[in-house]
Formats: structure tokens, C-alpha cells, sequence
């Protein structure tokens, strides 16, 4: 682990609108189904990932957020942005809200194992790097493929409709607050890694993405977890 002992701060980018899932209320609060058997909203399965790391998680919401009732669910502490979506600028957010602190981020519209996964990632951090890349092997239609060497990713390449084929594709991450916006105008824009140093840590296990309607049908009322993709 880092021998700076900087704090995690666990992020759950939020602001967007899940209008592509088509619900009446945020697709954060979607129900699913935990491996026991209980019912949760979707966001749960992203919180408790976190937990295993941190116990400060913050979520990312839109203004209009404040306005919905429905989100008096989602757990405080929660920072605000201007702008629905774009989940770079959320991350942007929680690095000005928390300098100096490393911000883990898992989308809380994903559902993955194994359950443990981020404490494996936050034990690869350490001084020399600006943070870990989780990553899990599925379609390359639906995760943005991730090149890397044995230790060190070097490209994101965006997901392609069309791939036809599995791909190792990034899942979650670690990157230090003020590295926060190379994620953004490196990573997610353009997929270079010139000016970032992030660590490789590969996870044996499944991977869903629950933001469309196929997915979230496909997933979402999975009651034999862990499964694979």
C-alpha cells in the first residue's frame, strides 16, 4: 500500500438522469437481488464494494437531484454538480471536495465480482503510481478494452458496438485526487496514458453493466451470484 498512508475516499458517480433504463425514478434505486436473497436498490452493490476499503463514500449527484424525493435514499455524505452525466467531471468534483486523498470509483449502475475486488486494488497502490485499474474479461461491445503490459496499463480503447468478441475491459479504479482530471481529458477522452502511470490488477470474475434495459434484465435479478459473463 502507499507509504503516504493518503486517506480513500470512496466516489459513486451519480449525476446522470437513467433515462436509457426507462424507470420513473433514478436507475441508481433500481431493485436488485443481493446473493442471500434480499432485495436492494442497485447503487447497494457499488456501496458495499467501497465499504471493504473505506468508510468515507460520497455520491455525485445532479442539482436536480435535490428536487427528488426518491434520492433521500441515497447515503450522505453528497456533493453536487451542475451538469448531469459525464462521469469524469463527477470524479473532478470529489477531488476538489477531497485533495490530497486517493478516490476509489465504482459505477453504482454495475454489478461485479468478486466482492472483495477493490481491497486487491488498494493493495497495488503505492508512491510511484497515479492509481489502479480494475479490470474483468467480457464483451467488447460493452466494456471499453483496456491494453496493458504485465504490470502497467498503457491505452483505452472506447467501447465498439460491433466487437465481436471478449475483451479485458476496466471495471472500476483507484487514482490520487490530483491526478483526477488526466482520468478525464487522458482516459476517458482519448484513451492516451502518456502523462498517467496506473497500475494493472486483473479480477477473475464476472462483470454486469446494468445501465440498459438488455442488461439490466439480463442481471439484475440474478439470485446465483457470483456468475460469469
Amino acid at each position: 500500500m502507499a507509504g503516504n498512508l493518503m486517506r480513500i475516499v470512496g466516489v459513486m458517480p451519480m449525476a446522470g438522469a437513467g433515462s436509457r433504463l426507462g424507470l420513473p425514478f433514478h436507475k441508481a434505486l433500481a431493485p436488485t437481488f443481493m446473493a442471500d436473497g434480499q432485495m436492494v436498490p442497485l447503487f447497494r452493490h457499488a456501496y458495499d464494494r467501497l465499504s471493504v476499503i473505506t468508510d468515507v463514500i460520497v455520491s455525485v449527484l445532479s442539482l436536480e437531484a435535490r428536487e427528488d424525493p426518491c434520492m433521500a435514499a441515497i447515503p450522505q455524505p453528497i456533493l453536487y454538480k451542475t451538469t448531469r452525466g459525464e462521469a469524469p467531471s463527477s470524479i473532478t468534483v470529489a477531488a476538489g471536495a477531497y485533495p490530497g486523498s486517493w478516490l476509489a470509483v465504482v459505477l453504482p449502475d454495475t454489478i461485479w465480482y468478486p466482492e472483495n475486488g477493490m481491497a486487491v486494488a488498494a493493495g497495488a497502490l503505492a508512491d510511484d503510481v497515479d492509481g489502479v485499474l480494475v479490470t474483468f474479461r467480457g464483451p467488447g461491445s460493452a466494456l471499453d478494452e483496456v491494453m496493458h503490459d504485465d504490470r502497467f496499463v498503457k491505452r483505452i480503447i472506447q467501447k465498439r458496438a460491433n466487437h465481436p468478441g471478449l475483451v479485458e475491459g476496466w471495471g472500476a479504479f483507484i487514482v490520487k485526487a490530483d491526478r483526477a482530471v488526466e482520468w478525464d481529458d487522458s482516459i476517458y477522452l482519448s484513451g492516451n496514458l502518456d502523462q498517467m502511470t496506473l497500475r494493472w490488477v486483473p479480477l477473475e470474475g464476472s462483470y454486469y453493466d446494468l445501465g440498459t434495459p438488455e442488461q439490466y434484465r439480463l442481471a439484475a435479478m440474478q439470485r446465483d451470484w457470483p456468475g460469469h459473463v
